[in-house]
């Protein structure tokens, strides 16, 4: 039986499988973009990026979009030669839900009441929303899966834990994982002017966000309507060919027109770096410690 987890989060993730832009030609004034790796660095799927023009629409103004769900599976690796396909053990999901952007670069927006605030020293660029999976290697006897959710990173040493869970491995077929619910949040993204003014720029919102993570070896427990986004092969490390695979799901978010687009996602993509090796070393230091 899987145990429904509820809590209060200042996270969002973007899922599309398509790249979406807002907006025309001219200055840009925030993206969005999701960054989708495994263990080996390799993106999985087609992660969205999508853009906001200084001018469409009319700052201020709030865009809105409803993103589909998001389905990752793991494969466990065939024997050479065995004539056996992969078979599937893990699955996340991630199910439908609303973000929101509101920004105005020109005057300040009020601060709200209850919102989750990102400093000025962030730069305008964060990730609201990180999910690390790690999915058991052959040859572990006491560990099987785990699932770590971050929230709020902006860079060293900031970012905080909001859901860690390590699975004992069960004897087959039993299943293992978890469905958990992420209650909507905000932020308030902050920005200091030449005259060292720190004001609010963007509201960044999104809705509840609802999924689960599911480990099992027996086919019959993955709903075959879902069709999956895209797929981890659980293939080891150099160093530990028993290691399992790793799927790191982040969101980054980032507001300056006077960034390059191609500059705003490459710091985007260096957070979501930092999260994969946060979740990793977590990982490794539970395994050792066990």
């Amino acid at each position: 039986m899987l145990k429904m987890l509820q809590f209060v989060s200042t996270s969002v993730i973007v899922l599309s499988v398509a790249s979406i832009a807002l907006g025309q030609a001219g200055a840009v004034s925030d993206i969005t973009a999701e960054f989708i790796t495994d263990h080996h660095g390799t993106t999985i799927g087609s992660p969205l990026s999508y853009s906001i023009s200084e001018s469409i629409p009319p700052e201020p103004g709030a865009i809105t979009q409803l993103f589909p769900g998001l389905t990752i599976d793991f494969y466990e690796p065939s024997a050479p030669g065995s004539g056996v396909p992969p078979q599937i053990s893990d699955r996340l999901h991630i199910d439908p839900y609303q973000v929101t952007v509101t920004s105005d670069d020109e005057n300040p927006l009020a601060s709200r009441p209850g919102a989750i605030v990102i400093p000025a020293s962030a730069n305008e660029t964060f990730l609201p929303f990180s999910i690390f999976v790690h999915s058991d290697g052959d040859g572990q006897a006491s560990e099987s899966d785990h699932l770590v959710i971050t929230v709020g990173y902006y860079g060293p040493g900031t970012g905080a834990v909001v859901l860690d869970l390590l699975f004992p491995e069960t004897p087959d077929p039993s299943a293992e994982g978890t469905p958990f619910t992420i209650l909507g949040a905000s932020y308030d993204v902050l920005e200091a002017s030449l005259t060292g003014v720190t004001s609010v720029s963007d509201y960044f919102d999104h809705s509840p966000i609802t999924g689960y993570f599911i480990s099992s070896d027996n086919p019959a427990d993955y709903d075959p309507n879902l069709i999956p986004d895209g797929i981890v092969i659980e293939d080891g490390l150099a160093a530990d060919p028993f290691y399992g695979g790793d799927l790191t799901y982040s969101l980054g978010f980032t507001s300056d027109g006077n960034v390059p687009e191609p500059s705003s996602v490459i710091l985007l993509g260096t957070g979501a770096a930092a999260i994969l090796l946060l979740g990793r070393r977590r990982f490794l230091s539970t395994r050792r410690r066990s």
